[in-house]
């Protein structure tokens, strides 16, 4: 249990992607830290607000 963020790490931050995982044979122009969180995984829009736990949680609803 003390090194499972160890494990979760290694498989979420693989540099590679499969053959299959882009469309139209889709090549990116430089390496990128994670593919999921960029345009051309699954994203977000949220933008989450800091400043107070409060400004976070009303940001949230």
């Amino acid at each position: 249990m003390r090194y499972r963020w160890l494990i979760t790490y290694l498989f979420g931050a693989s540099p590679i992607a499969e053959k299959n995982y882009f469309e139209n044979d889709f090549k990116l122009e430089h390496p990128v830290r994670s593919i999921r969180q960029s345009s051309l995984g699954f994203g977000t829009k949220f933008a989450g607000d800091y400043t107070s736990v409060q400004a976070y949680v009303d940001r949230i609803q």
